[in-house]
């Protein structure tokens, strides 16, 4: 699989590529950032210095969470958008990243599944 830079677009190029793949390819892959959402970032995403150090620093439990979120987004082939602008000129500013969900799970008649919405991580300074 390529590698693409951290950004907005480099984040659309890689989700074409993972839901072009069938479902088992893209199950391994949900696997995968599930266990290890900090080294599926790193393999899959070519980062600058700042951003290997970012990733790395990221609490456990965030993590763990955005994970899981992508995990379910791929195996559902469910929308993920990544909101990076440009950080401020100035230093001293802190970096903020969180995730945003309109994800929906429902069920039919029959019980099957269906999940809809969209999964939108952002990346804030103040």
């Amino acid at each position: 699989m390529v590698s693409y830079p951290l950004t907005p677009t480099g984040a659309e190029d890689k989700l074409t590529e993972l839901y072009a793949l069938s479902d088992r390819e893209l199950a391994t892959q949900a696997m995968a950032i599930m266990i290890d959402f900090r080294a599926w970032v790193r393999t899959n995403f070519d980062l600058t210095t700042a951003q290997k150090l970012y990733v790395d620093g990221m609490n456990a439990d965030a993590v763990r969470y955005f994970g899981w979120q992508c995990a379910v987004a791929f195996q559902n082939r469910i929308d993920i958008e990544l909101i990076y602008p440009a950080p401020p000129t100035t230093p001293g500013y802190s970096k903020w990243t969180g995730s945003e969900s309109t994800v929906k799970m429902s069920t039919d008649g029959a019980g099957n599944k269906r999940l809809t919405g969209k999964l939108t991580f952002v990346i804030e300074y103040e």
